[in-house]
């Protein structure tokens, strides 16, 4: 459980709680230190420590709190809950540009690059899922050509993401930043790649990068 509020746009559905059920302690506890709240409901299969990162999908449900930290009886079910997935819903946002960059399997490119990036770093990590917690930013740059045209040369990917991640020998965990990819060389016969895993770094952070990064590929 964790005080985390959820979105207010999702569609809660409330249950009666049966008048036998006694909450456990931790429960009780969570709900007096946030009178006026929820407690959230938090699915360990998809993190473990409900008091960090928290993605929608591993949301099941909350228990409203009273002004005197008591909980009230009613659960608020959670119908977008999910088993651990990815989700790259947010990457189809306002971004056509670099999805033609990434071709025809967009998802299986970006899980492909972010995997290759971490096994890099710590060998034989692996995934549980991998969530674009926002709308990407890009970036196009391009060199004049005959007839007053401009011929895309570089193309900038940002994407905010959270992921949990196993390591052999490492407890699972979960981590969020900024993942960048950068394409050069896209008006010669062979393109360039170069990836950046910025962890804690905002999209903001990253985007402000972009011009640096996309001179060096």
């Amino acid at each position: 459980m964790t005080d985390s509020a959820p979105p207010s746009e999702s569609p809660w559905v409330v249950q009666s709680v049966p008048p036998e059920w006694q909450p456990p302690q931790d429960l009780v506890a969570a709900a007096a230190a946030n009178a006026g709240g929820s407690v959230v409901d938090i699915d360990p299969a998809w993190v473990d420590d409900p008091t960090g990162y928290v993605p929608p999908g591993a949301v099941r449900g909350l228990f409203p709190v009273d002004e005197q930290g008591q909980l009230v009886r009613e659960y608020h079910s959670n119908p977008t809950h999910t088993p651990p997935r990815d989700d790259f819903r947010n990457l189809y946002v306002d971004n056509e540009m670099p999805l033609l960059v990434l071709g025809d399997d967009p998802e299986g490119t970006i899980r492909a690059y972010l995997l290759n990036t971490l096994t890099s770093q710590v060998e034989g990590a692996e995934a549980d899922w991998i969530w674009v917690s926002d709308a990407p930013a890009h970036q196009v740059a391009g060199k004049p050509v005959e007839n007053d045209r401009v011929v895309v040369s570089r193309v900038a990917l940002g994407i905010p993401f959270a992921s949990s991640v196993r390591a052999p020998g490492r407890d699972r965990a979960v981590i969020a930043g900024t993942f960048t990819i950068v394409w050069g060389g896209l008006d010669e016969s062979e393109r360039r790649v170069r990836l950046w895993l910025d962890l804690g770094e905002s999209l903001e952070w990253a985007v402000e990068q972009f011009p640096t990064r996309m001179h060096e590929v």
